[in-house]
């Protein structure tokens, strides 16, 4: 059985976009009364985009715009 190669630039857009709407979410939160939606609206985008891998923010972002601006350089590794 062969190795693939596994693109890891997807996993560090995902923790920078999850850290960004965290941090956002956080402040949106103290800033507006309203804002405390913020956090769990973030949260379900997260979980769907777990559930649904092909439909996830942060890889959508990354495959139609960062990485056709070359301002990602591919990181990839063998997975076995």
């Amino acid at each position: 059985m062969g190795t693939v190669p596994f693109d890891r630039s997807v996993l560090k857009i995902n923790q920078v976009v999850l850290m960004a709407g965290l941090l956002i979410g956080w402040v949106v939160s103290l800033v507006r009364p309203a804002g405390w939606v913020a956090l769990p609206v973030f949260a379900a985008m997260m979980l769907h985009g777990a559930a649904v891998p092909g439909q996830s923010l942060p890889r959508q972002v990354y495959l139609r715009v960062l990485k056709p601006l070359a301002r990602v350089k591919l990181d990839a590794e063998e997975a076995r």
